[in-house]
């Protein structure tokens, strides 16, 4: 489980846009820009 900490929030709230990148289980990433990102607590976007 991740932290974020009051500055990482505080840079996803100000973003406008930001880039979401995963990994699958077979090891193939996947990323993509988002607009609608938002904390919704100390360890989840």
């Amino acid at each position: 489980m991740g932290i974020l900490t009051d500055d990482m929030k505080r840079v996803v709230r100000q973003q406008r846009m930001g880039f979401i990148a995963t990994v699958c289980p077979d090891g193939s990433p996947n990323l993509s820009p988002k607009g609608t990102t938002t904390v919704w607590d100390d360890d989840r976007l």
